[in-house]
């Protein structure tokens, strides 16, 4: 009788636990088939080769679909079951990818990288190639993050912050040199400019009509730039009353300045003077996702009071109390901001490779990476200080990557041109 006990006991125990690994099973691993009893059938996550392998079954449905959101080249949103395929140069199948097609809100690029669940309409994005779609509708769709996948979610997001953001938003530039007077507008704030503008356009994609140069008197020194304005107060102001009027929450803002500066203030063209808390005046009624802010002119250090906020990553050449000067053996250009430029172009004007700054070798240089290479190679008796926390206080130290939310140089790290 114990023995027949035993035998039935261990029974029972085999039984149980068959039906609850196949209980885990069906829940927790394999897709489910159909939704669990009061979950309607759309909203039950789907896996991506499920739905692509049989693609024509989920046409014209409401389904939400699973995997890793990124985005890809020419601005196209993916759904990828599996991140490797982004970062490796090879064809993904199209069993294992979708395209986010319509109006998916801008925020969501911020969550590139991450795991997500994002509710569609199944369509084609390429019917000819098999590549299918997922079609957000304002009216009917959502998205809900569900992991920020740590292996990955920093490299795909500076990918995303130096290009792939601007699908949602314009970029505009206004680059600066008042030269104070005639005999003072040394050509290398010229050569500054032109090569600072030269990178906008041709190695970031600026469009030459969101890029305001002002300059001197407004007439160009030669072919290789254009010159929108003369650098006067008034000019100055129009300026930034325009971007005020046209600049959104999602659009970026760089401003460059080169020339003079004294304890007053940014030197403009005969003998006009912008001080920190004009500069900070105009720029209050802008909208803007981010700001970078790149000053050279002697006791630019004054406007990192004025200027910090939120967002906004601010680098001068020099404390607000001490000279900047001109490169002392790199050519005819100012010295923090010519290793600035070298450093976002990857290369010299003659285009001559440099690499060490890209410190995680992404392929992109973070603005902290920027300022860091110019620190480093700033050979002159100046301080380059740099603020990208709103504290408005500048540091004139080389900004780690451990740095976390809050601290100098974490906005930076994943900020770019």
């Amino acid at each position: 009788m114990g023995k027949t006990t035993s035998v039935l006991l261990i029974l029972v125990i085999v039984l149980l636990g068959a039906n609850m690994f196949q209980f885990y099973y069906f829940t927790e691993i394999s897709p489910p088939e159909i939704p669990p009893p009061g979950i309607p059938e759309e909203d039950v996550p789907r896996d991506i080769t499920e739905v692509m392998e049989n693609v024509t079954q989920f046409l014209g449905k409401i389904v939400t679909m699973e995997g890793y959101y990124v985005l890809g080249g020419s601005h196209k949103a993916l759904l990828l079951k599996n991140v490797d395929d982004f970062q490796q140069n090879t064809i993904i199948p199209t069993t294992k990818y979708m395209e986010v097609l319509g109006d998916v809100p801008s925020v969501l690029s911020r969550e590139t990288g991450s795991w997500i669940r994002i509710k569609g309409n199944i369509t084609w994005a390429e019917e000819s190639e098999g590549v299918g779609g997922l079609e957000y509708l304002l009216e009917k769709s959502s998205y809900t993050v569900m992991t920020r996948h740590p292996q990955y979610r920093e490299s795909i997001y500076h990918i995303l912050m130096n290009y792939s953001a601007q699908t949602y938003a314009n970029r505009y530039a206004v680059l600066i040199s008042g030269g104070y007077r005639a005999a003072k507008a040394y050509s290398r704030y010229w050569n500054d400019l032109k090569f600072m503008y030269s990178i906008l356009v041709n190695k970031y994609a600026y469009d030459p009509q969101n890029i305001i140069v002002i300059y001197k008197d407004g007439i160009a020194e030669d072919t290789d730039m254009p010159v929108n304005i003369s650098a006067n107060s008034q000019h100055f102001n129009n300026t930034f009353n325009y971007l005020a009027q046209i600049m959104d929450p999602k659009d970026s803002l760089f401003i460059y300045t080169t020339n003079h500066g004294w304890e007053e203030g940014l030197c403009l063209y005969y003998y006009e003077t912008i001080s920190p808390e004009h500069f900070a005046e105009v720029l209050d009624p802008i909208d803007y996702a981010k700001m970078i802010i790149v000053m050279e002119q002697c006791n630019s250090g004054i406007f990192i009071p004025a200027l910090s906020g939120s967002n906004r990553v601010i680098m001068t050449a020099a404390s607000g109390t001490e000279s900047s000067w001109s490169c002392d053996n790199e050519g005819s250009y100012d010295e923090f901001v010519y290793h600035f430029m070298v450093a976002v172009n990857m290369q010299t004007p003659d285009g001559t490779p440099v690499t060490w700054h890209d410190v995680n070798t992404d392929g992109f240089i973070s603005m902290r990476e920027a300022f860091n290479y110019a620190l480093v190679m700033d050979s002159r008796a100046e301080h380059p200080h740099y603020d990208d926390n709103g504290d408005g206080v500048g540091v004139n130290a080389f900004l780690l990557s451990s740095v976390t939310l809050g601290e100098e140089g974490y906005f930076g790290s994943s900020t770019y041109l």
